[in-house]
Order: structure tokens, then C-alpha cells, then sequence
């Protein structure tokens, strides 16, 4: 006979119905203290179109305790301007100390979500396989977009809306390298999911990634499992 805490959790299951279009939940029948939800990053932040997973547990005196959100780092905002979210940071925003520093921190967010999309490529959670083709095909197009856009500067990061046009911004040589290197990565794994990247990326731009990997770089080679400290929210199936 179920517990009160697996009934209360089963009564849980029922909001599931109701959820937006961009959380998806997972729950298991033989283990009902666990689920698993997957979040899509919201387009206008730095974490826009990745696919972040969360796994939560019910104590066994739940609803009493609430139920435990395992993470895989201590703090993940997801929203347009995460620096002014950490301890401290609020009251440099509108300074111009402040503005830098936020900036330097979404760059680094974005390319850190772009390999947290590779790791999910790579190793998509067990029973999230076909979404995680599915949106990753879906969003192929404004992924790359979006890096083409920030590199050269056309948008501030996380705020790229579709149109690779508009003055240029100065962009740092560390961030430009580091988008380099892993629209490549990205160009390679998103087309496995059945994406026609070619198609929008043109002759041109897949020159330019040709450029930046001709030292000693072999994208098709660089296929290797990457380092959990490189991934905001990665988890493997047990």
C-alpha cells in the first residue's frame, strides 16, 4: 500500500499536465521519490536554447520536508543577466564597473551553456534521448546563428533575435576564441541529430571555422567526452 508521501507525490504527478511548453518532467514508477525535469534555456538570457536537467528527490516524509533539487553547481540562474544574481553583484548594476563585469560573466555563461549542449549531445540522459535530438534539431539553425552573431560582434550575447545584421561591437579576443572553438564542436554534433547545418551557415561561414581549426585541430577527432566542470547541468543516467 503506498505511503501518505508516495500518494501526496502521485497527486504531484497530476500538475505535470500543466506545465509549459519549455519543462519537461520525467517520473519513475518504481521509484517514485525521483524525478527528473528538463528546462529549456529562454531565449534574450546567455543560457538561450540549451537544455538543462535536474534531478530532484521526495524525503520519505515528504510533503512535511521538501523535496531535494541536486545540482550540479552551487548557483544556476537562468535569466537574462546572471552576474547581478550573485552575491553582492546588485548594486553595480547601471555602473559602469558593474556593466563590464556582467558582460565578461554572460560571455563566459554562454560558451560554458555551449558545451553543456555538447555534453547533452553527446550523453543524453537515459529516456530524454528523442528530446533532446528533437529540440537540439529544432534549434540548430539559431544556435549557430547566435554564435556567428556574437563572435563578430552583430549582438550582445544571449540577446542575438534572428538577424545576422547590425553595427559591430568590439568583442574580446578571449570570447571570440572561445566561440570559435566550439561552433565547430557544435557544427559537428548538431548535424548528427539531423539538422541540415549547411544550409544556413553558407560557404563562407563554414570557411571561417575551417580557418580557425587548421592547427592541428581535427573537429571529427574531437569527439572525446568532456570534463564535468565544462557543463553548467550535465547528468548521466546511472
Amino acid at each position: 500500500m503506498p505511503t501518505n508521501a508516495q500518494k501526496k507525490i502521485m497527486q504531484e504527478w497530476k500538475l505535470f499536465k500543466d506545465l509549459p511548453e519549455t519543462i519537461f518532467v520525467r517520473a519513475y514508477e518504481t521509484r517514485m521519490d525521483l524525478l527528473r525535469a528538463a528546462i529549456f534555456g529562454a531565449r534574450g538570457t546567455p543560457y538561450h536554447d540549451g537544455l538543462f536537467f535536474f534531478d530532484i528527490a521526495f524525503p520519505a516524509d515528504y510533503p512535511a520536508k521538501p523535496p531535494l533539487l541536486l545540482l550540479s553547481i552551487q548557483a544556476l540562474v537562468l535569466n537574462e543577466r546572471p552576474y547581478f544574481n550573485e552575491p553582492g553583484n546588485a548594486g553595480w548594476a547601471g555602473r559602469t564597473y558593474g556593466e563590464k563585469k556582467s558582460l565578461a560573466y554572460s560571455e563566459e555563461v554562454f560558451v560554458l551553456s555551449c558545451k553543456t549542449m555538447l555534453c547533452v549531445l553527446r550523453r543524453p540522459p537515459k529516456n530524454f534521448e528523442q528530446l533532446v535530438t528533437q529540440h537540439f534539431k529544432d534549434s540548430a539553425e539559431f544556435i549557430l546563428n547566435a554564435c556567428d552573431a556574437y563572435r563578430k560582434g552583430l549582438a550582445g550575447v544571449g540577446l542575438f533575435n534572428g538577424v545576422l545584421k547590425g553595427t559591430k561591437a568590439e568583442v574580446s579576443v578571449k570570447f571570440k576564441g572561445a566561440v570559435n572553438q566550439v561552433y565547430g564542436e557544435l557544427m559537428v554534433a548538431l548535424s548528427k541529430t539531423g539538422a541540415s547545418v549547411g544550409q544556413w551557415n553558407g560557404e563562407k561561414c563554414c570557411s571561417e571555422v575551417e580557418e580557425d581549426y587548421v592547427s592541428g585541430i581535427n573537429i571529427e577527432e574531437e569527439e572525446s567526452e568532456i570534463k564535468d566542470d565544462s557543463c553548467l547541468s550535465c547528468f548521466r543516467a546511472a
